[in-house]
């Protein structure tokens, strides 16, 4: 699965959110990006759009852990 989502600035921090989630089809997963950006746009809290994918593993915590591989300045 392929999560799209954005980084968002509260106060100050880095807060990631998770818009949407796709099977593993970068065509649709890419839609789903241009459209995010053009739903958020004019927002001056969001530093940068993103999409995931679950690694298969989780961390000493039993969180799982994701590799962002593609990025898009939201402007």
């Amino acid at each position: 699965m392929i999560q799209v989502g954005y980084t968002k600035l509260v106060a100050n921090a880095p807060v990631d959110v998770v818009d949407s989630i796709l099977e593993d089809d970068m065509p649709t997963a890419n839609a789903a990006l241009v459209t995010l950006q053009t739903s958020l746009s004019g927002r001056t809290d969001i530093d940068t759009l993103f999409m995931q994918q679950y690694v298969g593993e989780d961390d000493e915590d039993g969180n799982r852990i994701y590799n962002k591989f593609a990025f898009l300045d939201p402007a």
